[in-house]
Parts: structure tokens; C-alpha cells; sequence
């Protein structure tokens, strides 16, 4: 059977080791310079953003209308090519979780796609906006809303919840359904694109995806799952109705971060994500046959499972206004993975794949501070003959090494001699020669 073009672009970005690159030049070219997130930056909007480096764009952020601040941290991300549209936004924060359920419901919405849990890595990553218990009942005063849990369904690696979102002016009433996938590990990518398929066919079977308004996806920042959720989503639909040779992930991953910044932010999610779209090709074949569900389901993360037994009914403490995720710059060499979907299991990310690539946009790393205690570290790339050069700037500092240099350390210096020794040898002859003249003459 031939390889479709995805399948050769794929083997030739791993003989090529070139992910970084082709990465690097998606993310310069997929951000033009006239774009701006001046009502992110508001200082009454400030405090609404969960990450101060994660701003949605002015051009097609969604707006609120029932209440007087019409701000919410959310995009729309619309893609012709697969006559899709989402809405994709951070993880509510305690302050904001009102304004989320308002988006939910002026935007007609019946479906929402939660890609985290509530508490990664000892970090808070989203504030419990739905109610703990079947039965039970949240109301928002300051939108007039009231959200009721109907059912609660454990999928193992995902939940299925059903809502009840009622206006207390009107006295209507939604449903809305509730994706919530546990299992996908921050920074980081599944352990399978078969789970990850299972979960997407899911979804596409609820009808959520294609109802009157647009899906919410989102995250804990809405930008590196929730960017990698939608890229596979919808090129496997634009390849099912235009033929699989006549799409190409990368321009479709351009257009949508010019709707929301920094969509899929590291190489790693990059790669996975051709990974769950090649995978996702070959279910279109009529042979295909399905991976058993224990396969499935013996490749669930539980590196950080003890997060999973945290009570639904007592929601996390909001984090710090404008704390960010503290990671570090990975340059290592992604290792090259099999197409063999049988391989699922080593298409998971590396040991260094939890830090965050340096030339993603935004950068989200370091915990950010006040300007007037201290300037938050930057990085950023630029190109030369050598290649990609990162430069690091801190306080006063500019340094400057290629990409390629700095998997290599720096050849150890030689101490320096202090400069008074010879000072000190000159003083102890002076005072020996004084001495030795006292003495004999």
C-alpha cells in the first residue's frame, strides 16, 4: 500500500531530525506582527487571565454581553477547510467561572472539552466550575445562571458529565455535555493516539462538534492541548471530505494561531499530533482493525494518578494573579518514532518532553513577577548561517549560543590567580631586606 503524503512528510521530518525546525517556522509565520491583545492588558482585565503571558487576540475574542465587563479570556478559532469552529479558552479561574457558564450560554453552546485536571503536578490548573455531586445545584448570582449536575459516567480515562444550564431571567434551559479527558499529562502528549482517537470519535458522536454553537475547548492555559485536540480534529475531517493528499497540518495549524496565540506549544505535541492524524488515516480503510480495549487502556499515564482521587466537591484555592508554569528549555533531539501504529506505546513523549520548547509562542516559563521587583527571564530565537541561536536575556546579561552548541557544555575555565599575590611577595622582600640591613649594619 503506498504512503499518503502526510506518511512521507512524517518519515522525512524524522530522518531529518527537523521537527524543531519546521516548528520554529510555523510559529514565526503563523504570527504576524499586527496582531493585539490590548484588551488582555487592561488593567481591569488583568486580573481575568489565568497566565499573564497567554492573552486572546482583540480580532476574535469572544465578548461577553449580559454583564458590564465584556471581557473573557477565549478565542474563537475558526477553519473553512473542515467547516469547523471552536472556542477555545483558558481553565476558569474562581473569579471568572460566571463569565465561562455566560459564554456557554450566549454562544449556544452544547458541548464543552475539558483536556486537564483540576490539579497537575501539585500546580492548580483550573477551578472546579460544575457542581460535586449528581444532583446538585450552582448558582451565579452576577450572571443569573444556574448550572445543575444530571449524570456523572467514568470512562476510565475519560469522564462523560451532563449539565443542566438554566437563565434565571428567561427560565430556559440546555443541556450541555462534559468531555473530560484525565489523562493527558501537561506539557506532555497521550502514551496512544488510539486513546486519543477513541476519545475524538466520542466526541464526534455526541453531535457536539457539529451543533449550533461552536464547541469549548480548553485546558489550563487554552493553547497546547486544546491547539493539539482541534489540529487532528479537523484535518482528519477536512481529509475525509477533500481526499487525504489534498490537506497539509501545517497551514491549517498557521491559520489557527493566527486566532488564538500559541497554539500546540512544543515540538512534542507537534509530532503527536501527526502521529493521532496518520493513525486516524488508516482507520479510514475498511480493513482497519481496532486495538483491543485493554491495549488501550494499558497505556493510560498514571505517572501522577494520585490527582485523580481528589473530592469533586471541594474545588482548589485560586492560584496567585499572575502565576505562570514553571518549566525549563529542552533542546534535546526528539527520538524518532515508528508510523507502526502497533508501536503506540513508544510514540510517548521523552523524559525531557515536560519542559517547554524555547520557540514556542507564548513562552510560558518561570514564574512571572511584578515588574517593579524583578524582570521576568526571555527567550527568543533568531536566524543565522550556524542556524536557529538562542539568546538568553537576564537583567544585564546577553548571551549568545547556537542551538546546535548547547547540548554540548562549555569547556571548564582555568580559576584565575587573585591579584595580590604578587603584591604580597613584593611587600614580605621588602620587609625582609629592612630587616636584614638593621640587622648588619
Amino acid at each position: 500500500m503506498a504512503l499518503t503524503n502526510i506518511e512521507k512528510e512524517y518519515e522525512d521530518f524524522v530522518k531529518k531530525n527537523s521537527w524543531l525546525l519546521i516548528y520554529y517556522k510555523i510559529c514565526r509565520e503563523g504570527q504576524p506582527q499586527n496582531l493585539t491583545t490590548i484588551e488582555a492588558k487592561k488593567p481591569q482585565n488583568k486580573h481575568l487571565n489565568r497566565y499573564r503571558d497567554v492573552s486572546p487576540y482583540d480580532h476574535t475574542r469572544v465578548k461577553l454581553n449580559r454583564i458590564e465587563r465584556d471581557y473573557i479570556n477565549a478565542n474563537y478559532v475558526n477553519i473553512p477547510c473542515a467547516n469547523r469552529k471552536y472556542i477555545l479558552t483558558q481553565g476558569p479561574l474562581a473569579a471568572t467561572m460566571g463569565h465561562f457558564w455566560l459564554m456557554v450560554w450566549e454562544q449556544c453552546c452544547t458541548g464543552i472539552i475539558m483536556l486537564n485536571r483540576l490539579i497537575e503536578n501539585k500546580e492548580t490548573k483550573c477551578h472546579q466550575y460544575w457542581p460535586g455531586e449528581v444532583g446538585s445545584e450552582s448558582i451565579y448570582e452576577d450572571v443569573q445562571l444556574a448550572v445543575t449536575l444530571i449524570s456523572e459516567q467514568n470512562k476510565n480515562y475519560y469522564i462523560l458529565r451532563k449539565f443542566k444550564l438554566q437563565d434565571l431571567e428567561s427560565m430556559k434551559t440546555r443541556e450541555i455535555l462534559q468531555f473530560h479527558y484525565i489523562t493527558w499529562p501537561d506539557f506532555k502528549v497521550p502514551k496512544s493516539p488510539t486513546q486519543f482517537l477513541e476519545f475524538l470519535s466520542d466526541v464526534r458522536s455526541s453531535g457536539i462538534l457539529e451543533s449550533s454553537g461552536p464547541p469549548i475547548v480548553h485546558c489550563s492555559a487554552g493553547i497546547g492541548r486544546s491547539g493539539t485536540f482541534c489540529l487532528v480534529d479537523s484535518t482528519l475531517f477536512s481529509m475525509e471530505s477533500d481526499g487525504v493528499n489534498n490537506v497539509d497540518p501545517k497551514e491549517i495549524l498557521k491559520n489557527m494561531r493566527t486566532q488564538r496565540m500559541g497554539l500546540i506549544q512544543n515540538t512534542d505535541q507537534f509530532r503527536f499530533s501527526y502521529l493521532a492524524i496518520i493513525e486516524g488515516v488508516r482507520r479510514l480503510d475498511p480493513n482497519y482493525k481496532a486495538a483491543p480495549i485493554e491495549e488501550i487502556y494499558s497505556e493510560v499515564d498514571v505517572s501522577s494518578s494520585e490527582t485523580l482521587n481528589i473530592d469533586p466537591s471541594c474545588a482548589p484555592p485560586l492560584p496567585p494573579r499572575g502565576a505562570s508554569l514553571e518549566t525549563r528549555p529542552c533542546f534535546g533531539p526528539l527520538p524518532p518514532v515508528p508510523v507502526d501504529s502497533t508501536q503506540d506505546d513508544l510514540c510517548s513523549s521523552s523524559d525531557s518532553s515536560e519542559y517547554n520548547s524555547p520557540l514556542q509562542s507564548p513562552s510560558r516559563f518561570g514564574h512571572l513577577k511584578d515588574d517593579k521587583k524583578e524582570e521576568s527571564e526571555e527567550l527568543f530565537t533568531q536566524t543565522s548561517q550556524e542556524g536557529p541561536t538562542l539568546r538568553v536575556k537576564a537583567g544585564t546579561q546577553n548571551l549568545r549560543r547556537p542551538l546546535w552548541r548547547l547540548s554540548t557544555p562549555e569547556p571548564e575555565k582555568k580559576p584565575k590567580k587573585p591579584k595580590w599575590l604578587p603584591i604580597s611577595i613584593i611587600m614580605a622582600l621588602g620587609i625582609f631586606a629592612i630587616g636584614f640591613i638593621y640587622v648588619y649594619y
